[in-house]
């Protein structure tokens, strides 16, 4: 694991040299529930602040769904209604995703990966099909590994990637249109709260390369699971 951080932290620093790059903030918060023991729904809402956190870039709601299929493998949907600053205002965009999620504890190591494929549409209003340059035809791919501590599980070490792949690209500058590299920990607080720190980095591939550094809070409260009365 220290090596596989070191890594990560070395890639970062040599992708981000000699770039013109941005800090950026995003905080945010969510609720959870599962209704039953397949079918699970969520709420998130984020704000993301850049020109080094002074300045509000984007905010949004995200409602999500998603079904076990078996012990390992889910199938979920996502609606999110965001809004983004375009300097003088605010534009209105649409997303519809769509996602297929694999997890998988690694023996007794105390690692659990997560895989995720996502499909994701964007628009800007849902009585047209116009995509809006920022919200567009994407393939995303997501790989998380998570440590557990033997002695303390209520912090968790976790490491990731995630591609994008715009399905209709026009011009193509790189393999991936963008990615993103994440470091940070999960914090397991008592009665369902919990909380997530992350450093992430994120490059996308444009005609002028465009790198970003974020630090990431999130905070999660997860409802209590519904049960049938007798």
């Amino acid at each position: 694991m220290r090596k596989f951080l070191t890594a990560i932290g070395i890639f970062v620093v040599g992708t981000s040299f000699g770039q013109t790059t941005d800090a950026e903030l995003w905080v945010g918060a969510g609720l959870s529930a599962d209704i039953n023991k397949k079918f699970n729904l969520s709420y998130e809402t984020q704000g993301r602040f850049y020109k080094n956190a002074s300045t509000l870039k984007t905010y949004y709601n995200e409602l999500s769904g998603s079904y076990k299929l078996s012990k390992s493998f889910d199938v979920g949907l996502a609606y999110r209604f965001s809004r983004r600053n375009q300097e003088t205002y605010f534009s209105s965009n649409n997303r519809l995703c769509l996602n297929v999620g694999f997890a998988k504890k690694l023996g007794d190591s105390g690692l659990k990966l997560k895989l995720r494929g996502r499909y994701q549409f964007g628009f800007d209003r849902i009585s047209t099909e116009t995509y809006s340059e920022d919200y567009r035809n994407l393939l995303r791919l997501k790989l998380d590994l998570k440590y557990e501590l033997k002695d303390f599980k209520r912090v968790i070490p976790v490491v990731g990637a995630e591609i994008f792949r715009q399905l209709s690209a026009p011009v193509s500058y790189a393999p991936f249109n963008a990615y993103r590299l994440y470091v940070g920990f999960n914090f397991d607080l008592p009665a369902r709260h919990s909380v997530s720190v992350r450093y992430l980095f994120e490059r996308e591939n444009n005609a002028i390369q465009n790198n970003t550094h974020n630090y990431v809070i999130m905070y999660n409260y997860e409802l209590p699971a519904f049960k049938k009365k007798k």
